[in-house]
Order: structure tokens, then C-alpha cells, then sequence
């Protein structure tokens, strides 16, 4: 059995965390760190003091440290499990969702900010670019992803760089890009007369050749960059030793303390969108196996641990040794810890759950159709006192109207959700008036930060429209008709189609549509003001309210349900 962890992959995000957690996160704030990650963090944490030397031996171990991080299993306080491939990016970002809701039904909180740890490689995966193109998550500018581009996968360099696309993915959903390409050694060698011939040929390189550099020296490594290069490269790199050569060609801005600390900044000052950081860095950095293609989940020997203990000044003794609390190392640790320390988080949220919801069926339905019902009792109608009753459902929170909440949109109708998410509202980051069409009664047709709901999706205008008969299911239960289509109705007809009757089309006269007649007990109930006139005369007489009941039967025709 393998113990131990991704070294090589932890290594590439040694500076972009210690940046974090040692200068740049406060207590409030929530991070979701990439699984391969997971030792970096377990390391930070007991430099913190929030994690007992005894763990630190066995990781991966049984009762020792998760391999991936993990909120139920790891001590030291981990704020998101992460593990699935694209899970720990998506995580903070509808967690930031979530807190702005909570911020607008139950008042503002210290503010916190969301971030997420990912590897490049997350990036191929669909629900990435789902969550990063979903309305609901526009305008949070506490949302920081931080993306470790190391260009490799599991075993290979990836030999095209496809951050261009990224970016361009990103930008055209809103978001704020930074991208952490060259550290300080490189920016100022690009400063130098003739310095843009050197970037350019960087910038140029193929993948594969600039990967292979972090593991050649001296001579080797000076013919290997220049192979392939453009003139004047060879003249501009003559004055610099062997032994500095690397260092300088190899100094990607993810490994520079100063220019991440300068890229977070740069966030925190965009407010009104999500950003995202590339931060260029190399897999096994400063280790044996950097930029070895096949180091994804390779382990230092042990005589390459004895060798980098020794580079470090260490001894088989001392090596878990903590920070001198004297030394500056160690009273800086003493103060991000006071920094970022927390109340003990609540395991379990006391929650008051319904004995029964007393939904009521009179014939088979299904499982969907009782959980849209259940929602729809247990989310109850506005106006519900705190601690009352929304539809024989006791209120199982404070909040008025019970505490069953929709932050995601999609087709709610569909999904048999539609009369929950009627009377509770469309929620948005700003309130926006809906002008598509009339307010039907019960139907919250407004976006509004306060309201429950997710967004919905608006009927185009001009679309077909689609009259239901209530209770029926599938798509025999709705036929779609042009709105020209309504004006064959006779008066009859135009009753059982203003209260959700089924129309089809009339086989003995091409083109002419009718209305199957609703259940008795429903057609006996009159409208006030009598029967609805014949839609003969256009559905534009229902709407200029030719009578109480026009504008609700023109409203109704017009569509509902969201989706």
C-alpha cells in the first residue's frame, strides 16, 4: 500500500498558499483546497498550531490524515471537502451564492470571501464551465478561484497551452482575470535592453522544451534553452553564469511570493464580479522530480529526502520541529493564527422536521410529483407568521413562510416545482421588475433579492402558447397553438381554455383548435362578472380588461410555469 501523498503536485502550490494563509486570509474567510494539495494544507495548519505533531507521520494512514481534504474526517478544519474532479471549484462559488441570500433575509454578516484552489486539469470538466456561466453567480466579487497551472496531467507535459481559451471562456461570463506568469528575476530581465527578444522566445516555447529545463543544469541546460531559438537570444543570455541561468529562465510567477500577493490584491479591489488567478507554476517545484513528466504521483527516495533535509538544515530529529516562537518565523505564525482563528463550528443545525406534510393525493402520482407538493406545503405562502403554519406544515424555521429555499434555477414547471417557486418568488442579485407579462395572481413574476427562488426562464415573445388542463401529465396534456389560433375559440370553448383546458386540434375543420371542457366542478364556478366573453374578439380584448375577469384569463393564456 502506497503512503503518502502527491508530492509533486503539492509542491506546485507551495507559494500560492503560504501567500494565503500567512498574509492574505482572514477568519471569516472559506477556502476549498485542491485534493492533491491536501499535505501543503495539513503542513500550514500545524505551523499554525491547529494540528497535533501526531498526525503529521500518517497521512494516508489509517486514523491518520485524509489523502483528500475532508470536513468530517480531517481535525484541523478543513471548509470544504474536496476530492471529485471539479467539485472543490464549484463548492465556494454557490457557497457565495448561498451567503448572499443569507445576507439578504437575515442581515448583513462580516464579510467573507470564497476561494478556490484548483488544478488546470479541473478545467476540462463540464461543470466548471456550468457553474462559471450561471446567471445566479454574477456580481459576487468575493469569489477568488486560483488555478495552478502547472501544464501537466498524470503522466505527460500537455503539449498545448490552452489558457487563451480559458480566458476568453472566463471574460465572456463576466469574470476577472489575472494572469501570474513571470516572477521578479524575469520581469527584470525583460527590463533590459533587448529584454522583449528574451520574453518573446519564452513566450514562444514549446511546452514540452520549457518543462525540461527545471531538470538540466549548467551547460546542458543553457544548449537545451537555446534550441530552436530566434537570433539575438544566444548574445542577450552571454553575460549570465551557468549557475544563474536556470534559476532565471525558470522563474514563473506562481513561485514568487510577491507578485501572488500582488494578484490577490488585485481581486479584493474588483468588487462587482468573480475573479480568477492563472498562476504559472511547475510540478515537484524545488524538489528532485520537478517538471518530470511522470511525477504526478512519484515519491523522493530516501536518499533524495536525506539530501533535501540537509538542504534545509534538518535532521531525521528536528524535522517536525515547530517555528521558534522567538524567531520572526515564529511570531508571524503566532499572529496569522490569531488572524484567522474561528469559532468552533456546529456540527449539527437544530432543525425542527414535520412529522407528516399532510399532502394529500386522489389518485397514483408520481415520487417527483409528491416532492414538488411537499416543497410547495413546506415553503408555504408569504405573509405566514414566524412559527405559524403554512398549509397544515408546521414552519420548521424563524423565517416567515417556512425554510425550504431554491437558490438554483432550470425548469421548475417541468420538475413539478412551479407552485413552490410561484409563491415564493424569483430571487436575483438585484430586483427587477418583470415586463413580459401581467402579474398573475399568486405568482411572484418579480426577481428580488429577498425572494426564495431561483431564476427562471422567460417566455420569448410572440411564442406559442400552451394551455393545460389541470392534472393531466405528459405531453398529451399540452398542444401548443399560435395566439391566432385562439380567436376560433367559440364562447364555450373560451371558458374551459381561460381555466386550463386542453386544446387540440378539430379534425373536421383544418386549422381550427377547441377546448376539452375542464372537470364539472370546476366549470360550474363562474368568473366574477359572468362568463368570459368570446375570444373571437382577440385576446387583446382580454387584456385591456374588458371585464374583472379578462386581464387573469388573457394572463393565463399568455403562459406559465418557469421553464
Amino acid at each position: 500500500m502506497k503512503v503518502g501523498g502527491h508530492q509533486a503536485s503539492s509542491a506546485s502550490l507551495v507559494t500560492a498558499m503560504t501567500a494565503l494563509w500567512f498574509a492574505h486570509l482572514d477568519g471569516e474567510d472559506r477556502v476549498a483546497v485542491k485534493p492533491h494539495a491536501s499535505p501543503v494544507f495539513h503542513a500550514i495548519q500545524y505551523l499554525l498550531g491547529n494540528l497535533d505533531r501526531s498526525y503529521l507521520p500518517r497521512l494516508r494512514a489509517r486514523g491518520g490524515l485524509q489523502s483528500y481534504p475532508s470536513r468530517t474526517k480531517d481535525p484541523d478544519g478543513v471548509d470544504f471537502s474536496t476530492g471529485s474532479v471539479g467539485h472543490g471549484a464549484a463548492a465556494p462559488l454557490f457557497a457565495a451564492v448561498t451567503r448572499r441570500y443569507v445576507d439578504a433575509h437575515f442581515g448583513e454578516r462580516p464579510r467573507s470571501r470564497f476561494v478556490a484552489l484548483i488544478g488546470d486539469a479541473e478545467l476540462d470538466e463540464g461543470n466548471i464551465w456550468e457553474a462559471v456561466a450561471d446567471p445566479a453567480t454574477t456580481g459576487l466579487g468575493n469569489v477568488m478561484w486560483l488555478v495552478d497551472f502547472n501544464r501537466q496531467s498524470l503522466d505527460r507535459v500537455v503539449p498545448g497551452v490552452r489558457i487563451n481559451q480559458w480566458r476568453g471562456q472566463f471574460e465572456a461570463a463576466g469574470w476577472h482575470v489575472v494572469e501570474v506568469k513571470y516572477g521578479r528575476r524575469l520581469a527584470q530581465a525583460y527590463a533590459r535592453p533587448g529584454g522583449e527578444v528574451l520574453r518573446d522566445w519564452i513566450d514562444l516555447m514549446p511546452n514540452e522544451q520549457y518543462q525540461s529545463l527545471f531538470g538540466l543544469t549548467g551547460p546542458d541546460l543553457r544548449e537545451r534553452f537555446l534550441d530552436g531559438a530566434p537570433a539575438g537570444i544566444a548574445e542577450f543570455i552571454a553575460d549570465i553564469p551557468d549557475d544563474e541561468l536556470g534559476p532565471l529562465v525558470t522563474d514563473l510567477g506562481g513561485h514568487d511570493l510577491e507578485a501572488m500577493l500582488d494578484a490577490y490584491a488585485q481581486c479584493d479591489a474588483v468588487t462587482d464580479r468573480p475573479s480568477v488567478v492563472f498562476a504559472y507554476t511547475v510540478k515537484g517545484w524545488r524538489l528532485p522530480i520537478a517538471g518530470n513528466p511522470r511525477n504526478h504521483s512519484a515519491l523522493l527516495t530516501t536518499a533524495q529526502v536525506d539530501a533535501l533535509r540537509a538542504a534545509h538544515g534538518l535532521t531525521p530529529e528536528t524535522e517536525w520541529d515547530r517555528l521558534d516562537p522567538a524567531s520572526p518565523a515564529g511570531i508571524r505564525a503566532g499572529e496569522r493564527r490569531e488572524a484567522l482563528s474561528r469559532a468552533p463550528r456546529e456540527r449539527a443545525l437544530p432543525v425542527t422536521v414535520p412529522e407528516t406534510t399532510r399532502v394529500r393525493a386522489n389518485k397514483p402520482v408520481s415520487t417527483q410529483e409528491v416532492f414538488g407538493r411537499v416543497l410547495a406545503s413546506a415553503g408555504g405562502r408569504r405573509g405566514v407568521p414566524a412559527g405559524g403554519r403554512a398549509r397544515g406544515v408546521p414552519a420548521p424555521g424563524r423565517r416567515p413562510g417556512g425554510a425550504a429555499r431554491r437558490v438554483r434555477g432550470g425548469a421548475a414547471g417541468g420538475a413539478r416545482r412551479g407552485g413552490r417557486a410561484g409563491r415564493r418568488g424569483h430571487r436575483g442579485a438585484r430586483r427587477r421588475r418583470d415586463l413580459a407579462r401581467p402579474a398573475l395572481p399568486g405568482l411572484a413574476a418579480d426577481a428580488a433579492p429577498g425572494s426564495a427562488h431561483g431564476h427562471r426562464a422567460e417566455r420569448p415573445r410572440g411564442a406559442a402558447v400552451g394551455l393545460r388542463r389541470p392534472g393531466a401529465r405528459g405531453d398529451r396534456a399540452r398542444r401548443r397553438v399560435p395566439r391566432d389560433g385562439l380567436a376560433r375559440l367559440g364562447p364555450r370553448r373560451a371558458r374551459g381554455a381561460a381555466r386550463g383546458g386542453r386544446v387540440r386540434p378539430v379534425r373536421q375543420r383544418p386549422g381550427a383548435v377547441r377546448a376539452v371542457r375542464p372537470a364539472a366542478r370546476q366549470h360550474r364556478q363562474r368568473r366574477p362578472g359572468g362568463a368570459v366573453p368570446a375570444l373571437s374578439r382577440g385576446v387583446a380584448g382580454l387584456s385591456r380588461g374588458a371585464h374583472p375577469g379578462g386581464a387573469g384569463a388573457a394572463a393565463r393564456l399568455s403562459g406559465s410555469g418557469s421553464g
